[in-house]
């Protein structure tokens, strides 16, 4: 039908985006679609995610976010997806706040902040928000478009990327509904 071509064809309009750039190798792959996604969770400063049973490793998901936020002042808060779960609780997330992309890496009890190599990592976002948001890992490299707009980063190198995978959201309050996170369009491609 009209819808799922138009569908398919932005999803097409993001990989060759990430391919020119040299993020990605479009020689050959599949893609598949995730369930949209609608969560809540409230509890400041904590992020909870919903997890898929396989593993992967090299991949680009994309999404339409819309979220938003019960505090007209809360701490950073969030849509986001995490990869890389390992069986001891060890994985990588990464949120889309109203001022910036906050990518963690989680090892043992504590949570690293990754920094960028290229990019602003920056964003201008009002509550509540929206956004078109892609996410690619290749090796020990992630790629983060918002908007179009890409950020760098260099991931650990004695930390996997392989694992299971997931959405989540990040609470910056613990009022009433906390932080809500709506992802639409979801479509993940594997090399």
């Amino acid at each position: 039908n009209v819808t799922e071509t138009q569908r398919v064809g932005e999803f097409y309009a993001v990989l060759a985006a990430f391919a020119e750039q040299g993020y990605i190798d479009l020689a050959s792959g599949d893609i598949f679609y995730l369930d949209p996604f609608e969560q809540e969770w409230a509890q400041i400063g904590w992020y909870r995610w919903w997890e898929y049973d396989d593993s992967i490793s090299d991949f680009l998901v994309k999404a339409h976010f819309e979220w938003s936020t019960a505090s007209s002042t809360p701490d950073v808060s969030g849509c986001g997806f995490v990869f890389g779960i390992q069986e001891n609780g060890d994985h990588y997330s990464v949120f889309l706040d109203k001022s910036r992309i906050l990518f963690l890496m989680k090892r043992g009890s504590n949570n690293y902040l990754v920094g960028k190599t290229r990019g602003s990592g920056r964003a201008k976002f009002g509550n509540p928000a929206e956004a078109e948001f892609a996410l690619a890992v290749r090796g020990q490299s992630a790629y983060v478009s918002v908007n179009g707009e890409f950020t760098e980063y260099t991931l650990s190198a004695d930390q996997t990327t392989t694992g299971r995978y997931g959405q989540t959201v990040l609470s910056g309050t613990n009022r009433d509904y906390g932080t809500r996170c709506v992802m639409s369009d979801v479509i993940m491609w594997t090399p």
